[in-house]
């Protein structure tokens, strides 16, 4: 009888954390029109204010097309970006973001190519382990 109660709860407590996984997603990341402007934003004050780089642009691509979420965490993005001082390529890399409150990206994790070139298995420990190899490609220009 308990195993039979524990089967029939089981999809019940997937689906309830489904429920919960998208009311946070909903409630911070940015609307669909204003998603990259936010995005792009944040990163350009990142590489400005955190990396003290003169960076005047950030060119991104998106590892994963849907936020990554656990718990009650905020909703996680996967990024591969790149920074520009005019034409000059300041930075590049993997980069790991949080969506808060539907108005900003928090930077939890930027990865340089060089670092990941360097130390390849550090960039399994810092992201997910199904973007590792994209990461590594673009690292190598592949």
């Amino acid at each position: 009888m308990r195993i039979l109660l524990i089967l029939i709860c089981m999809p019940l407590a997937a689906s309830a954390q489904t429920a919960l996984q998208t009311s946070h997603i909903e409630a911070n990341v940015p609307p669909a029109d204003a998603f990259h402007t936010f995005l792009q934003r944040d990163l350009l004050a990142f590489f400005k204010e955190e990396r003290n780089l003169a960076a005047t642009r950030v060119e991104l691509t998106l590892l994963r097309n849907v936020p990554t979420q656990s718990g009650v965490a905020f909703p996680k993005y996967y990024l591969w970006v790149t920074a520009f001082a005019g034409t000059e390529l300041v930075a590049e890399g993997a980069v790991r973001v949080a969506a808060i409150e539907r108005q900003s990206f928090e930077v939890l994790q930027y990865m340089s190519k060089a670092e990941e070139k360097e130390s390849p298995a550090e960039v399994g420990r810092i992201f997910p382990a199904p973007l590792v190899p994209r990461i590594l490609a673009l690292a190598h220009g592949q």
